[in-house]
């Protein structure tokens, strides 16, 4: 190793070894990093200036329009309404029926 003077000289298992703990510890990492951003892209989602029954027509009567807002879990707190659309992202994702 002539070309490389600073080149450490370890075994091949070695080096094996410490490619896979480098990419455990990455996809470790990964995790919170995706759930943050799902959050992150939830809560500019959720605080848009939009109420989703506004698209509902007129003619539709306030008692229905509450049953559909119950439906869409619309009165729910924000980390059950976050929770429930991580949930449906994933199913959509992996292709689960």
């Amino acid at each position: 190793m002539a070309g490389f003077p600073f080149a450490l000289s370890i075994s091949q298992e070695s080096a094996s070894r410490l490619m896979l703990t480098f990419t455990i510890r990455r996809l470790l990492i990964s995790i919170p990093t995706l759930i943050f951003i799902s959050l992150i892209i939830f809560l500019l989602l959720n605080l848009a200036p939009n109420d989703p029954m506004a698209q509902v027509p007129l003619t539709v009567p306030p008692e229905v329009k509450e049953k559909m807002r119950e439906a869409l879990g619309l009165g729910q707190p924000l980390y059950i309404q976050f929770w429930k659309w991580l949930v449906q992202f994933l199913d959509r994702t992996t292709g689960a029926d």
